[in-house]
């Protein structure tokens, strides 16, 4: 699967479909994000805002490995990343 495929598939679960609104939340320009989602690579700042936003793995929307989100995990004062 590539990352546009995966990039639909996220559209389609956070919005329903939408990707003008995918794109607005995540600050990217609607037809640039069009664009990634017809196969176009994305660059990494825009992955890092997909990913920022959403909080979605980058290594599961670039190469397709381990889980689709992270969540944030607070113990004992610190911070954890938890990959689930």
């Amino acid at each position: 699967m590539a990352i546009a495929e995966r990039l639909n598939e996220l559209v389609i679960e956070i919005t329903g479909g939408n990707g003008k609104r995918f794109a607005e939340k995540t600050g990217i320009n609607q037809t640039t994000f069009h664009n990634y989602l017809k196969g176009r690579l994305p660059k990494a700042d825009a992955l890092g805002s997909i990913c920022k936003t959403y909080k979605v793995n980058l290594n599961w929307l670039v190469i397709g490995l381990g889980p689709k989100y992270i969540t944030e995990q607070k113990n004992s004062g610190r911070k954890y990343i938890s990959l689930l």
